[in-house]
């Protein structure tokens, strides 16, 4: 009975430990709690200034990163509700697919032709790879997909349903395939372009990047989050800015990027936005 009395100030269907803390509402009507029965607290809340005219670590991304002049990407698309022609995610899966063709990329290889591909580009003395991949975040292999590429590619981009956190959550790959661990030393771009990304992966993902001449974890990871939902009919837009901008002989600033991302859709933006750029240079390569 107390169970069902509390999930009148939650979801109907999402009202389970996990999720009471995103949809605990005490203002929803039948919700049993009043006044009397909860603490307020007021917070001051200051903002911090965007930063300006910072840039990628292009140097290092494009560089000699652990992988000589190879830049790696690896791309994850999450299924909507199933892999069925018309589902949101193969929409997105498939759309970015046709844009990068577009603008150059190639076919090297294949395995299930409407679920995995590996791409290729060469710009300049730059060998570009994308593991693009359409696949469901609850199941095993996804973890393991998304580890590979937290862990060794110089961008990893994951676009789909956030799963309130759950799906890319640090402390899910410790229990599924062991602690993740990412190299300190290596320089990388992680996109989370789903719903509020900001409040699920962002300072978990800093704190793994850590060293002791790092005490913030941002100097070899910028992320980029979103502040509010995030819709599937713009995610391939948005990805695909993000990878060709990264290869863009005139390396366009992080400010400039986010700005080719907000324009393409305004109405969709998703309030996106890159953390942990706080050190990155202010010149298109590191001499200032």
């Amino acid at each position: 009975e107390g169970t069902e009395k509390m999930s009148a100030c939650t979801s109907y269907h999402y009202n389970t430990e996990s999720d009471f803390w995103y949809f605990w509402n005490p203002d929803l009507p039948g919700c049993p709690l009043k006044a009397k029965d909860m603490y307020t607290f007021t917070a001051n809340l200051e903002a911090i200034p965007s930063t300006k005219d910072t840039y990628p670590e292009y140097d290092q991304i494009l560089g000699d990163n652990g992988n000589g002049n190879k830049l790696e990407i690896v791309y994850l698309v999450g299924i909507d509700e199933n892999y069925q022609a018309g589902d949101l995610g193969r929409i997105t899966y498939e759309e970015s697919l046709d844009r990068l063709l577009a603008s150059g990329w190639i076919v090297s290889a294949e395995q299930n032709a409407t679920r995995y591909k590996i791409l290729q580009k060469t710009v300049g003395d730059v060998e570009a790879s994308i593991e693009i991949r359409l696949i469901k975040p609850e199941q095993v292999n996804f973890i393991t997909s998304a580890r590979k590429g937290l862990m060794n590619a110089d961008i990893f981009i994951y676009d789909g349903h956030s799963g309130l956190g759950g799906y890319l959550d640090p402390e899910l790959f410790e229990t599924n395939s062991g602690p993740l661990e990412l190299n300190k030393e290596k320089s990388q771009i992680f996109y989370f372009n789903g719903c509020s990304t900001y409040s699920y992966y962002n300072h978990n993902y800093f704190d793994m990047k850590k060293a002791s001449s790092d005490l913030e974890g941002q100097d070899n990871l910028d992320v980029i989050t979103t502040a509010i939902g995030a819709a599937f009919d713009v995610g391939p837009l948005h990805d695909v800015i993000l990878i060709n901008s990264i290869l863009d002989p005139d390396r366009p600033s992080w400010q400039m990027i986010l700005d080719k991302i907000y324009n393409s859709m305004p109405e969709y933006t998703a309030l996106t936005h890159v953390n942990g750029d706080e050190d990155n240079p202010t010149t298109p390569t590191n001499q200032e």
